[in-house]
């Protein structure tokens, strides 16, 4: 099984897990999780993970997403990318969804060292339906299904917009509309771990937009010096308080 397939066998575990657990909570009487809260000990990641998926199955999506993404920031490997999976199973918005599973799989595809991306693209010049229409083409090409990616470009915008992007694909935007057309739809594309990261990166850049903490980190184009998203600052990007990951009398302290 190739990476992205796995990534996406992951994602649907936790989609099973977490939220269908969550139809099935009791809201009737809220829980008071405070004695669990204050357990936790920042050294010991994995415990915020595991009351995470406890407080999704009661249903209280905002406290299980800030624990998520404190196992996130304070683990790493396996589990900061099984948070980071999790964020995605309980996100309920599709394009914040869509960004945090780019996330996840562009740390675990590089080994969860720091990622080149770049500055802040410009939200004026592309339209949040021509992101998300090209998203799904890069979907259907890495799927290897070239037909059905191709149809996604048939939107002047988004072909352009695949054209103002190309110089940050493995092979342009020619030559991805190329690949596209060669495709006979038999398994997913063949593509390097290093090339699948290259298109991760410009769907999240895209994904992300100017949007919060991102404007200052993200880029696609040619003219700006690339710089490093590391993992270290994975806060940023989840937008939590790293300093606060101590539960006391009702708040997140240092």
């Amino acid at each position: 099984m190739n990476y992205f397939a796995y990534m996406i066998v992951l994602a649907s575990s936790f989609a099973l897990g977490v939220t269908g657990a969550s139809l099935l909570a009791q809201a009737d009487s809220p829980i008071d999780w405070s004695e669990q809260l204050e357990a936790l000990q920042p050294t010991q990641p994995m415990e915020y993970f595991l009351l995470g998926e406890d407080v999704a199955d009661a249903g209280e999506t905002t406290l299980a997403r800030r624990l998520f993404a404190l196992s996130a920031i304070l683990g790493t490997g396996q589990l900061r990318h099984s948070a980071l999976l999790a964020l995605v199973a309980i996100e309920d918005d599709a394009q914040q969804r869509r960004r945090l599973a780019a996330l996840a799989a562009l740390l675990a595809a590089d080994g969860a060292e720091p990622v080149a991306i770049g500055s802040p693209l410009d939200d004026a010049a592309h339209d949040p339906a021509s992101v998300h229409v090209l998203g799904e083409a890069f979907s259907f090409f890495r799927r290897g299904t070239g037909t059905r990616a191709l149809r996604h470009l048939e939107r002047t915008s988004t072909l352009d917009l695949l054209h103002s992007v190309g110089h940050a694909l493995p092979s342009g935007s020619q030559g991805f509309i190329e690949r596209a057309r060669g495709m006979r739809g038999t398994g997913a594309a063949r593509i390097s771990d290093s090339q699948l990261v290259e298109m991760l990166q410009v769907e999240l850049a895209l994904l992300a937009g100017n949007e919060g903490s991102w404007s200052a980190g993200l880029v696609l184009y040619e003219s700006t010096p690339l710089i490093e998203i590391d993992p270290e600052r994975l806060d940023e990007a989840l937008d939590v308080d790293a300093s606060r990951t101590r539960y006391r009398d009702g708040q997140w302290v240092r």
